[in-house]
């Protein structure tokens, strides 16, 4: 017999609960995908629709996406196309959702079951005005799933380092403590030393529009778009944990170093003109901008020096 007081009660959750879309891009992630996905049918926000869009993996995620469709317990769209990047993917996202908010959640990492319920309520209940993004601390976790610490390179802590972070926050108030102020933190002059927001957001998308979408032609789009955004609008931070974020071998931060520090220089260069209206900006932007290129040299550098030893090897001298 069917419940029809509860289905009316439910259509009126959903009726005083704006529509939520939630964007997975998936590239990749047979091993936590599932998990993933999971970690959004388990929400306790009443009114979300899923869209997960796989930017042309070559392992089984896709099939994995797809057996699952029917099980879905919320409305799930799912899209398998070329492989053309996250920012033209979250782009075409962009296209597909109903919601005036989505949250965006990466195919490794999970979200707590109150994550988009206490985004939500923290944006209905702020002071703030023209709130761009609203986000909460993650916690890290290995392919097991399992919490674990990160050292100082960000990789899975042992027993003999040193420094250990609990959490994506606690790494970077510790490296940046400048973070810790509240005048600083989520300002433009913060994020000129890089992106520390970490995954599972809540972003407005009408904001997002207006700045016309993620830039296609950046590998950092997010680090593109939080100094887009710290310009004009606001940034809410709930001093909870709401996802996991999980560290692997095959994390892009890992991955890509080289070029995501190229990036990093690039999106300062474009960015020059407008530090170098403020003296205070100006010698921020200095500094930041021949560390990272230091870095950059570094890294190469080292690049250099391992190809050279590697070609010695296989092409000894006779």
């Amino acid at each position: 017999m069917t419940d029809v007081s509860h289905d009316h009660k439910q259509q009126n959750i959903k009726l005083i609960s704006p529509l939520i879309s939630v964007i997975i891009p998936a590239y990749n992630h047979e091993k936590y995908v599932s998990e993933t996905i999971h970690s959004i049918w388990n929400q306790t926000y009443p009114n979300l629709e899923l869209i997960v869009i796989d930017d042309g993996s070559t392992d089984n995620t896709s099939k994995i996406i797809e057996s699952l469709l029917e099980k879905s317990p919320i409305k799930m769209k799912f899209i398998r196309k070329k492989n053309e990047g996250l920012a033209r993917t979250l782009n075409q996202s962009l296209q597909l959702i109903n919601g005036e908010y989505f949250f965006l959640l990466a195919s490794d990492d999970t979200a707590k079951p109150q994550a988009i319920e206490t985004l939500m309520n923290g944006i209905k209940n702020s002071s703030m005005t023209n709130i761009a993004v609203a986000f909460g601390d993650n916690n890290y976790i290995n392919f097991e799933s399992k919490q674990v610490q990160v050292n100082q390179s960000r990789q899975i802590a042992k027993t003999e380092d040193e420094n250990k972070y609990n959490t994506f926050l606690d790494y970077f108030f510790t490296l940046r403590p400048r973070l810790k102020n509240k005048n600083y933190f989520l300002s433009y002059e913060s994020f000129i030393d890089g992106n520390y927001v970490p995954s599972g957001i809540l972003i407005n998308k009408s904001i997002l529009l207006d700045l016309n979408g993620y830039d296609e032609n950046v590998l950092l789009e997010d680090f593109d778009f939080y100094l887009k955004v710290s310009k004009k609008f606001s940034i809410l931070h709930i001093p909870e944990v709401l996802a996991n974020y999980r560290i692997h071998n095959k994390n892009s931060v890992f991955i890509n170093c080289k070029n995501l520090r190229l990036s990093h220089l690039h999106l300062l260069q474009r960015e020059r003109k407008y530090c170098f209206s403020n003296i205070k900006l100006a010698l921020l932007w200095c500094k930041t901008y021949y560390r990272n290129a230091r870095s950059f040299y570094n890294d190469y550098k080292e690049i250099s020096f391992m190809r050279s030893k590697q070609n010695k090897i296989t092409h000894p001298k006779k």
